[in-house]
């Protein structure tokens, strides 16, 4: 293993690839199916292990493999229902780290099936963005227009009515909601804002296969390729420069 520094994230990633580890093992040990995600799929095919940026871990999981995962958890791992910036996004940490949101954590996406009527969807999406609004605990009324900020105080104001199990529940059955059904596409509700609205291919998790990542192997969808392009478009093994910090090595 020979992680970059350039951009002071050794000591995280470290951290990281030692949960990814641990996770790998615990899916093994459980027959649970799991795919690295977003920037952590585009580090494992395109840098074979971390983006030199990245301080996060990212994996996806269909429904079932998900409810496995919460309710096998254990060992040197620990389960976390929503994040300090994000109720509706769950993650898994090491149980020798706390709660804070700065230690090393990975992020649970959960794919599900989206209606097939374009209408259908928006609505679903919007209802989806609402529940988000009304779950914000600090919510950021510096950012967009002026109905950005009058819908986010809204459903804010709206949310505080509610206790955040009733609105979870809500949450969770409006995702389900198709799953019974066969659609064309799937999506991730439990994404970000922007993000919910994206459609994803309807096989992404339909096989899976190993890949190196540092000086391990993990899994990601065998269609991995049409899930990058999904995310990052069809450029997305050609790297974004970002320049390196300036490390004090005094």
């Amino acid at each position: 293993m020979d992680l970059d520094n350039s951009y002071g994230t050794l000591d995280m990633q470290t951290s990281l690839l030692e949960l990814l580890k641990e996770f790998h093992k615990f899916c093994m040990a459980n027959n649970i199916k799991y795919s690295l995600d977003w920037g952590s799929l585009l580090g494992a095919i395109r840098h074979k292990g971390f983006i030199p940026w990245d301080d996060d871990l990212d994996i996806m999981v269909d429904r079932e493999n998900y409810e496995k995962i919460k309710r096998q958890i254990g060992g040197k791992l620990c389960y976390e229902h929503g994040t300090p910036e994000a109720l509706w996004i769950d993650r898994v940490r090491l149980v020798t780290d706390s709660q804070s949101s700065l230690l090393p954590t990975m992020d649970v996406f959960v794919i599900d099936n989206a209606p097939d009527g374009i209408f259908e969807r928006k609505i679903r999406v919007l209802f989806i963005r609402t529940l988000q609004g009304m779950l914000k605990r600090k919510p950021n009324f510096k950012k967009g227009n002026v109905i950005y900020k009058g819908a986010t105080l809204l459903t804010y104001l709206v949310g505080s009515f509610f206790t955040r199990k009733t609105l979870l529940g809500w949450y969770n059955n409006l995702s389900q909601l198709s799953n019974g059904k066969s659609t064309q596409m799937k999506a991730c509700y439990n994404a970000d804002f922007v993000d919910v609205a994206k459609l994803r291919h309807p096989d992404v998790l339909g096989d899976y296969i190993l890949v190196p990542f540092e000086d391990c192997e993990v899994y990601v969808t065998k269609g991995y390729h049409q899930a990058l392009i999904d995310m990052f478009g069809p450029d997305y093994m050609t790297p974004v420069y970002r320049e390196p910090i300036h490390l004090n090595h005094d």
